[in-house]
């Protein structure tokens, strides 16, 4: 029989609270209003410093946001 301390019920309660802050987390990101205003950029390939580094180097291009801004909250 395993004897639960204040101590180990305390980890339980801040690791259930962890989880629980995640969950909301992700779910703020996914409904938040910035998808009303962004869109999903591609990914470019980099040739001369992929041949220098010797390896695929994808740029994530943001500057083709149609809201002209490297930051969205630049776009409210």
């Amino acid at each position: 029989m395993q004897v639960q301390t204040s101590r180990t019920a305390g980890a339980e309660t801040r690791a259930e609270t962890k989880k629980a802050q995640q969950t909301d987390y992700l779910r703020l990101t996914l409904t938040a209003r910035v998808y009303d205003a962004a869109r999903e950029t591609e990914l470019e390939r980099a040739p001369n410093l992929s041949a220098r580094l010797r390896n695929t180097v994808l740029l994530k291009r943001e500057d083709n946001q149609p809201v002209f801004s490297f930051k969205l909250r630049g776009a409210y």
